[in-house]
């Protein structure tokens, strides 16, 4: 018999997942196995699966938004759970998932993949079996969204006014995973940036202020060589994703635009709203909902990596401020967008557990 980690284990156990399975169907499992730990230098070569959601970042802050704005008749939490109607609505049915290895040479899809994609369900979860798991090296993948797939037909839950519909670019999920660590195998994400929102405001800013562009150029090699949308989260709860305010960011190379969000047809024409109503704050230094987007324009001097520095600028004593966050460096290429989510830490955050293997018996 086959042996599958559940949904309800799956997005219970949010980046703080509880072990890896070595199976794919989930119609053939009626338990939970449970994993054994071992040191990763004692472990042999394996594969593992991997398990988590597709899941539309845009969507979710409207649907955040609005529950937010709507007091105690909205009582749920900004949750990645499949049991809540904010993920549900931000969930994307039909993605193509895959891991990408950022040891090998160029950026997806350009070099080898693992395996063949899989798609996402109607809930967006997705399942990636038998993903090489090589003890002598450290094997941290990225996940890269192909950039096809929908969110749900009807508005799940209360009655918030609906995300406008939108096609998908290729994205990549910067969120290392490290599959000898026993709590990085489960609740990963893989995120779709639209053609509608954060691209689609900076693509009618920058055509606003004399650089024709539209939203494909942003992966057309010839006029990009990396794409960043950085979103950052406030502490707490790890599958918690609430914007945070007042976080600077420093980057290393490009340019970084800021931007806010009002009701999408809301502002004068003159303020280039994208139609999920996102637009660029070019006078703001620092985004009030922690949304950025840098441009490494096409170059004979543009570096391999691209490195990150968060600042939280705020201090309250009642929610933990100043949060932390460790210094971010990663490898890209163009063809692709970016997506770093990044969410913040308390100031003392809680020590990791040594790594360690998670196979099953």
């Amino acid at each position: 018999m086959t042996r599958y980690i559940r949904y309800g284990a799956l997005l219970g156990a949010m980046l703080v997942g509880a072990g890896c399975g070595d199976s794919t169907t989930p119609e053939e499992s009626n338990f939970l196995p449970q994993p054994e730990y071992i040191p990763v230098s004692q472990a042999p070569a394996f594969t593992t699966t991997l398990t988590g959601v597709a899941w539309d970042p845009e969507s979710f802050f409207h649907q955040v938004y609005f529950c937010l704005g709507a007091g105690p008749a909205c009582p749920m939490p900004p949750y990645l759970s499949e049991g809540l109607p904010l993920y549900l609505n931000a969930s994307v049915s039909g993605a193509a998932v895959q891991p990408f290895d950022p040891l090998l040479a160029g950026p997806p899809p350009a070099n080898p993949l693992v395996g063949q994609p899989v798609n996402s369900d109607g809930m967006g979860i997705w399942v990636f079996p038998g993903v090489p798991s090589p003890h002598n090296r450290p094997a941290p993948y990225l996940m890269f969204n192909a950039g096809v797939g929908s969110l749900p037909p009807v508005q799940i839950g209360p009655p918030f006014p609906k995300v406008a519909e939108s096609e998908y670019l290729p994205t990549l999920t910067l969120r290392p995973i490290t599959i000898n660590n026993n709590s990085s195998c489960t609740g990963l994400e893989a995120a779709q940036i639209s053609k509608k929102g954060v691209l689609e405001a900076v693509a009618k800013h920058l055509t606003a202020t004399g650089t024709p562009t539209t939203v494909e150029d942003f992966i057309n090699p010839g006029r990009y060589a990396g794409v960043f949308v950085v979103w950052l989260y406030e502490a707490g709860n790890p599958i918690q994703r609430k914007a945070a305010d007042g976080i600077t960011v420093e980057h290393s190379t490009g340019r970084i635009l800021s931007l806010s969000w009002e009701f999408p047809g809301s502002l004068p024409a003159a303020d280039n709203q994208a139609t999920r109503g996102f637009y660029v704050t070019p006078n703001a230094a620092i985004s009030d909902i922690g949304l950025y987007v840098v441009l490494v324009p096409q170059g004979a001097d543009v570096p391999p990596t691209m490195s990150f520095l968060f600042k939280d600028s705020r201090t309250d004593e009642a929610s933990l401020r100043p949060w932390t966050f460790p210094p971010v460096t990663v490898g890209f290429g163009p063809g692709v967008v970016n997506f770093g989510g990044f969410q913040m830490f308390y100031p003392l955050p809680p020590i990791p557990p040594p790594p360690a293997a998670c196979v099953f018996q």
